[in-house]
């Protein structure tokens, strides 16, 4: 099983994985408790494809806030439009192509 096919696993069942630093943090449905076992046996793999996304986010919010959040006449003003206009803008560009190794 690969780190990504872990993550899937773990997210398609309702459970959620979060990065705390260098730690793991995760919250999973009862009927998937076993995948602990399996999460901590390939934590670095884990680890290196969660942040990853993480990174990816970061540049992707970095990017949507240099093109929407800029002192001008078309900038958004109030919170309630920002998240709305954040939640829409990845359907108005085309998907970023990102590979991840298997191990």
């Amino acid at each position: 099983m690969t780190a990504t096919d872990i993550i899937h696993a773990i997210e398609t069942s309702g459970g959620v994985l979060m990065l705390n630093g260098d730690r793991i943090r995760y919250e999973l449905p009862v009927d998937v408790a076993s995948l602990v076992d399996v999460l901590r046996d390939h934590r670095e793999e884990v680890l290196g494809v969660l942040g990853g996304r993480h990174d990816l986010a970061k540049r992707q919010l970095s990017r949507w806030m240099g093109l929407r959040c800029t002192a001008s006449r078309r900038a958004w003003g109030a919170e309630k439009f920002l998240y709305r206009d954040y939640r829409r803008w990845p359907d108005e560009r085309p998907p970023a192509r990102v590979g991840t190794g298997s191990s």
